[in-house]
This record gives C-alpha cells, structure tokens and sequence, in this order.
C-alpha cells in the first residue's frame, strides 16, 4: 500500500531528463553499446564510470528528485492558499477562520468576497494575477475541493508537459497525472487495484496469466519488488506519503501585508539545488575517486 501523492511524485520522478538521461546511459554501458576509448589521463566524464557505479549515483539521485519534486508541490500549495485567504477581506477571513477553523478547504465557497474596499480589492486581483493564474486549477476544470485535487491538477501540468516531450502535444492534451503514472507502472509490469481516490493505493503485478503456479509467484513478487526499487516507493507495509504540505501560521497570514504575495515557499524555491546540478556532483566526486584508486 502506498500514498498518492508518493506515487505520483516518484513517477514524475523517473519520468524526469536527469533518470531518463542517467538510465540511458546505464542501459548503454550495460549493454556494450556504448564504448569509452581507453586513456592514461584522469577523466571527469560520466560515460567513463561503470555501470555499477552508476547504478549506486541513480539510487542516490532518485530520492533527490523525488524530494525536489515534493518540495516544489508543498510551497506551491502554500502559495495557493495564500492566495485564497488573500482574496477575503479581513472580516470574512475572521468569520470563515472562526466558524469553520483554520482549514480552508472546509470553507464554504472557492472565490473572492464582494465586500471591502473596490480599490483595494481591485488592486490585490491584480497583484495575485501571475501567481493566481500559474497556481490554480486549469481552464475549464472545476477547481478542487481538497487537498488530493489541488496536488492532481498541479501535477498533471507537469505530466502534460512531460508526455508532449515525449509522444508530441496532441497525445498530452487530455492526459494528467495518472496517465503518466499508469505508463510508468506498465512499464514496470504492475498497476493499480481499484481506484485512485483511496488514502493508500494498491499495486499489483500485471501478469498474462492467473495460474496460481510457484513461478508465477515468483514473477509478481519480482515484478513488485522491481517496480519499489526503481521508482524509489517505500517499503510495503510503509504508509508514509513522502509529500509533506509546509505548516504556516494563519495568524501571521493573515497580518501579513494584503499586497505581497511572494511567501517565504515560494523564495525557497529558487535556492532548492537543481537535480541536474546534484547528478553532476555526483559525478565529479565518484570519477575523481575511481581515477584515485
């Protein structure tokens, strides 16, 4: 049994250019495909390192990525909500935060109040615009009702851009999240059981035969055991989701100025460590030591 959203991010995960990158290049040194001409000098390449010390920077840089990718969920989160307690004035923020609590998703009503100062309202509609526009859910979808639709909808922008790279624009237009993730699965010989609306998903092996054979176990508990080791997914008894939202106080929310809406998310995400950056890294240090040796 596993998360949602750990699912979902550990697929756009492997999905990401630095694992796909990273696996061709394993797959090629695996293979003999890809030769590197013998030389007496120290070499920095990553094409120079073997396929088993590659194996270990890939174990190392899939959680990297992951983390990077719930990072950037949990802070757009934030932002988002910020933007929605932005657009109440401070008697309905007062009113819904008392009658309801804090939880804005228990909030009656997805919009701006009507009440309060014209000008004033005007001129915070127009300073959350950017981040209003890149943060909500997508033209013409309803906009979500809790947390799981919100991280949905956020991650299928990133699965539709990722399935235009790969099998063109027209094929991504009415793809999201779990198409990617279902993709990913096959090819990894498993898929989900039932639904994905539950708290806790159910992958199972998609195995061509139902005979209840020895070999057969053994093949779903291969196919279960590889899908795990490469996507990164927690054990199975594990029920962890990897994504963890940032806690803000709404107090300090709401006595923030109405008009700056960069959070302190939203800054971090410029000083997060690129994955690309990471694998590089990775790379230099583990070529500098096989040169020592």
């Amino acid at each position: 049994m596993i998360a949602p959203s750990a699912l979902m991010h550990a697929s756009l995960a492997a999905m990401s250019p630095e694992l796909i990158t990273l696996n061709t290049i394993i797959r090629l040194r695996s293979s003999g495909a890809l030769k590197v001409a013998a030389t007496s000098r120290p070499t920095t390449s990553i094409l120079a390192i073997p396929p088993e010390i590659l194996l270990a920077i890939r174990g190392h840089l899939l959680p990297l990525v992951i983390t990077h990718l719930a990072t950037l969920s949990g802070a757009a989160l934030v932002a988002y909500e910020a933007t929605r307690r932005a657009q109440l004035c401070a008697e309905c923020l007062e009113f819904n935060t008392h009658v309801f609590g804090p939880d804005l998703w228990a909030w009656p009503g997805t919009g701006a109040c009507h009440c309060g100062d014209v000008g004033r309202a005007a001129s915070t509609r127009r300073a959350l615009f950017k981040s209003k526009a890149s943060l909500t859910s997508p033209r013409g979808l309803p906009k979500p009702a809790n947390e799981q639709e919100w991280l949905e909808l956020y991650l299928s922008k990133r699965a539709k851009r990722v399935l235009a790279a790969r099998d063109g624009p027209r094929a991504s237009i009415s793809k999201g999240i779990w198409d990617l993730v279902a993709g990913v699965l096959q090819e990894h010989e498993c898929r989900i059981d039932g639904d994905t609306n539950g708290a806790l998903l159910c992958l199972v092996p998609a195995l061509s035969r139902d005979a209840d054979t020895s070999e057969e176990r053994w093949r779903a508990a291969a196919a279960l055991g590889r899908v795990q080791r490469e996507l990164g997914l927690p054990a199975a008894t594990a029920v962890d989701g990897t994504w963890r939202r940032p806690k803000l106080s709404h107090d300090n929310e709401r006595l923030a100025p109405r008009g700056k809406t960069e959070t302190p998310a939203i800054k971090a995400q410029s000083r997060l460590l690129q994955p690309s950056v990471l694998l590089s890294m990775l790379a230099l240090g583990v070529a500098a030591a096989v040169t020592c040796i």
